[in-house]
């Protein structure tokens, strides 16, 4: 709350008093009741009870977001836990406030426990001790399919079960239309994109938020996700895709035997397929073209991989492997399918790759990637300031500090004096600062005076920004600090 001062012409703030606790009654579990479809939906039955709505607020714009509230359905995996996998236009990042609603009809609130940073899917958790009676009921899937053993094909049948923006479920049985790589661009300003991995679409897809691909028996052989990119003009645009079902689960075995992420490591490279004949003309042997003809499953055109680029700038991967490295093999294997690469769990691999014409053996360290990505945001005069995430090293050859511009206010100083985002801050009154901490450590010096006594909180003063853009341009700003209405 604020009061203005008339002497001074300031509103003057006083922090208002804490809500109160919730009372016991409050808290008290609450029933969930079960909803059953009519028979004419079947096999929806069998997989309804497992979906949830998700709902996801942001508090502020990081990560490349441009909105902060989100929505979709979300699928119980484990019940007695209380985890719920969505796709990641539900829930993009990890800062933020996240519920779940059971039945329609209980709202328990829960967080994010991964981000996968490649498959275009989210886990969260909610309190099942929350709900008087059962939890939902775990999502029942095909053992094949989950196992990966089996894989949804073109001309397959499937049911789609999913929902719709007022929760109303759509059921439709149709084939599967093609089964491609999913192609996504890179935003402005940067933001997750799902890489290296395979989707399905659909003879006649329906209009919805998302859900799953299951059989006549009704088990899931897939999920049923939207996947954000942008177009060349640089509008967002939404697509729907099938997923493997198998996909989940090394992340969904690994939360219900240790409650923790397993450990996700990457080659850092944007794979894309290759036809064999055209790797034929790039001086692959007719040996290596006879086993990618050996290595493909029945009925599928054999197919190579290659780099189509780099993900990040400065990992061991990017010195060794170069874009247009046709993939050959991985510790011994040939390589013939894109989730042999796209996450891995070694430290390192041990690749062949074709490489101007010649067969070239190469010993390539993984890179950890984080489940979680941006966990600390810093505000500074209406900056919101954070380590570059995985999106923004896409986009960059070298890497000008780990300050980033993730967002500035409207109205502030930040955004009045040119800080923007997609900016990177490499000096403060010419002091460089390369970390965050280092920006931190660098501003709290700086609010003392030559003789050692804080400046007054409320008062203006400026100071020398020094910054780069994407395209390494430097620049250096004069900006007016307001600790008063911008408190750091």
């Amino acid at each position: 709350m604020a009061v203005r001062d008339d002497n001074t012409g300031r509103w003057i703030y006083e922090d208002l008093p804490r809500p109160q606790p919730m009372a016991a009654q409050d808290m008290r579990p609450l029933a969930a009741p079960a909803h059953t479809l009519p028979p004419s939906l079947e096999p929806a039955n069998r997989v309804w009870p497992s979906f949830v709505d998700v709902e996801f607020t942001a508090p502020f714009l990081v990560d490349g977001m441009r909105s902060t509230r989100f929505r979709g359905p979300g699928l119980v995996v484990d019940g007695a836990q209380g985890l719920v996998v969505c796709d990641r236009d539900t829930v993009p990042i990890a800062v933020g406030d996240v519920t779940v609603t059971v039945a329609s009809s209980v709202v328990l609130p829960a967080k994010v426990v991964l981000l996968h940073p490649a498959h275009n899917f989210s886990v969260v958790r909610f309190d099942p001790a929350r709900l008087a009676g059962s939890p939902p009921p775990d999502l029942p899937v095909d053992d094949d399919h989950y196992a990966g053993a089996k894989r949804l094909e073109q001309g397959d049948v499937v049911h789609v079960v999913a929902v719709t923006g007022d929760q109303t479920p759509v059921v439709r049985r149709t084939r599967v239309a093609s089964r491609t790589m999913v192609a996504t661009a890179e935003c402005a300003p940067p933001r997750f994109r799902c890489v290296n991995v395979e989707g399905v679409r659909l003879d006649d897809q329906p209009v919805c938020l998302g859900g799953v691909l299951c059989t006549s028996a009704g088990l899931a052989v897939g999920i049923w996700v939207s996947v954000s990119s942008q177009d060349s003009s640089g509008k967002d645009t939404t697509t729907m895709l099938g997923l493997d079902i198998a996909l989940l689960r090394p992340v969904v075995d690994a939360l219900r035997a240790t409650g923790r992420a397993p450990p996700l490591r990457s080659l850092d490279i944007d794979l894309w397929p290759m036809r064999a004949a055209a790797a034929r003309a790039m001086g692959l042997s007719a040996e290596r073209i006879a086993q990618a003809e050996a290595a493909a499953s029945s009925g599928r055109t054999p197919q190579l991989l290659y780099v189509a680029g780099l993900l990040a700038p400065n990992t061991p991967a990017a010195g060794l492997l170069n874009a247009g490295d046709v993939l050959l093999e991985c510790d011994g294997k040939p390589v013939d399918d894109v989730s042999q690469l796209a996450v891995v769990s070694a430290q390192s691999v041990d690749l062949v790759v074709l490489r101007d014409g010649q067969e070239i053996p190469l010993h390539v360290p993984t890179t950890e990637l984080d489940a979680m990505e941006t966990r600390r945001v810093v505000h500074w005069c209406g900056a919101l300031v954070q380590k570059p995430y995985r999106a923004v090293l896409e986009q960059v050859r070298r890497l000008p500090s780990a300050v980033y511009i993730s967002c500035t206010l409207y109205g502030s100083p930040a955004n009045h004096y040119g800080l923007r985002p997609g900016m990177w801050i490499v000096e403060i009154e010419g002091r460089p600062v390369s970390t965050v901490d280092e920006f931190i450590a660098t501003l709290q010096d700086l609010r003392l005076s030559s003789c050692g006594s804080p400046k007054p909180a409320v008062g203006l003063h400026y100071v020398r920004v020094t910054v780069v853009n994407k395209s390494l341009a430097t620049r250096v700003l004069s900006l007016c600090v307001d600790n008063h209405y911008w408190p750091p």
